[in-house]
């Protein structure tokens, strides 16, 4: 018997193109509501254009610059895409691919049919921690779909499906910290395997493959200092149960986190799906735990590594919980619906309900962007002359009708020379090692003649004297 078309769709890839088409252009248009602020962030400023262009010189730009497979990203993004906002529309690009990878885990880890699994994944890409993340040209979202396809991945018995699991799995961990967490979920999902002569060999394959992906930077950067810390800084036990607390009202009730531009709204949407979450993620741990462990792990180990994180806490350090809990909710509703026709339009109802609640503060945030009332910071040192905007000022230092001084007083020396040398190649403003020379001078960045791990021996001397 032939399948109903729409059934069809939603059962097969036309789900996950539909999906992806759904949230690029919801992200897009959160791309094209901020843009009319015309104002890159500081932290996009250090995303697209300083740590790619130290890359290239196998510099390490910052002890806060660890996100390595990020800033390879942003350089292949940024040969591609021109202009100053290129990695707003490079991350939709990417963010866009979590809805249909959820929607594909749903089905193969939780058995869901394709419908159900299509407006489940709708709902998680619309919650505010998910999109509120995934236009902004920083790598704190891009862990969530590359985690969740390793995931996905590590469902699968075949060679192939284990080595890309422990890859995707190692490339999220680089991409930026809160990737850490899939590290341990993959690890429990291939080591039972090991005992299986027929895949033991596609494990230890794949374990090497991870182990050299999560080392590789430490061979390419030149002056390498710190690796996954990252802005986290030092690791403080004292203060991590104020830290949760605080992420507890990020999520479910009002948020003011850093770089987190959704005028208020938590990360969650409402206390009432927070509180779903809640509810769900204890209706899994008793009616399903063999299949809910990898969710419940996701959640336990961002907690274990967010409570000491001891430099500007966010709930942009925490995405991958926020998805997590978001299956949580859809799974509860789905366990609570179960069961006849009149229980399943019930879930559909539900479901939908929340899309629109979703999308109402959705379009709210789309708003507040394109009409300033979300205000984007200038928070670097760029002078912008009067009845100019950063746009117009770039573009004029880009043409080369203006100059800049030759104290570059007024301006960041490394965020606004390396803006100006990726946009000006093939023939830059500035030279490469001029570029590398004023930061040097500047005095904020990792000297370029640093040996490897210079810091770390230097603690270790500290801390082991003979």
């Amino acid at each position: 018997m032939l399948k109903r078309p729409a059934t069809a769709i939603l059962n097969g890839w036309g789900a996950v193109v539909g999906l992806y088409r759904i949230q690029v252009l919801l992200i897009l248009a959160l791309v094209f509501a901020a843009g009319q602020q015309q104002l890159l962030t500081k932290e996009e400023a250090s995303s697209t254009f300083v740590n790619p262009v130290f890359l290239q010189l196998r510099l390490q730009h910052h002890l806060y610059g660890t996100n390595f497979y990020a800033y390879a990203f942003w350089g292949g993004a940024g040969a591609l895409i021109p202009g100053l906002f290129y990695g707003r529309f490079a991350m939709a690009a990417v963010m866009a691919l979590l809805p249909p990878i959820v929607h594909l885990y749903l089905r193969r880890r939780f058995s869901w049919p394709g419908s159900q699994a299509f407006l489940a994944a709708i709902a998680i890409g619309l919650l505010p921690g998910v999109i509120g993340f995934s236009w902004i040209g920083v790598e704190y979202g891009l862990p969530a779909p590359v985690g969740f396809l390793a995931l996905w991945l590590a469902l699968f018995e075949s060679p192939l499906a284990i080595a890309g699991s422990c890859f995707a799995a190692a490339l999220a961990a680089g991409t930026y910290g809160s990737g850490l967490v899939f590290l341990p979920v993959v690890f429990f999902h291939q080591l039972p395997r090991l005992r299986k002569p027929e895949l033991r060999h596609s494990v230890i394959a794949g374990g090497a493959l991870a182990a050299a992906v999560l080392l590789f930077p430490v061979f390419w950067w030149t002056n390498v200092q710190t690796l996954f810390v990252g802005g986290a800084g030092v690791p403080s036990v004292e203060g991590g149960f104020d830290r949760l607390a605080d992420l507890f009202r990020e999520l479910f009730v009002h948020s003011g986190s850093y770089y987190f531009f959704t005028n208020g709204t938590p990360a969650l949407g409402s206390v009432v799906i927070g509180m779903a979450a809640l509810a769900g993620m204890a209706v899994m741990m008793i009616r399903e735990p063999s299949r809910s462990w990898p969710v419940f792990m996701v959640s336990a180990v961002t907690l274990a590594l967010y409570a000491p994180a001891g430099n500007v806490p966010g709930v942009r350090r925490t995405i991958p919980l926020v998805v997590s809990l978001g299956i949580c909710a859809a799974v509860l509703l789905r366990i609570a619906t179960a069961g006849g026709p009149v229980r399943r339009v019930v879930f559909y109802g539900l479901l939908s309900a929340a899309i629109l609640f979703e999308f109402a503060k959705y379009n709210g945030i789309r708003r507040g962007l394109a009409s300033s009332e979300i205000p984007l910071p200038h928070d670097f040192e760029f002078r912008i002359p009067p009845g100019e905007t950063m746009s117009t000022a770039i573009a004029a230092l880009v043409n080369r009708s203006r100059t800049l001084p030759d104290d570059l007083a007024g301006y960041e020396p490394d965020r606004t020379l390396a803006i100006l040398y990726r946009l000006t190649l093939p023939n830059p403003i500035v030279t490469a090692d001029e570029l590398v020379a004023r930061c040097d001078r500047h005095g904020w960045s990792i000297p370029s003649g640093s040996r490897r791990l210079s810091r770390l021996r230097h603690w270790l001397c500290i801390a082991c004297p003979e």
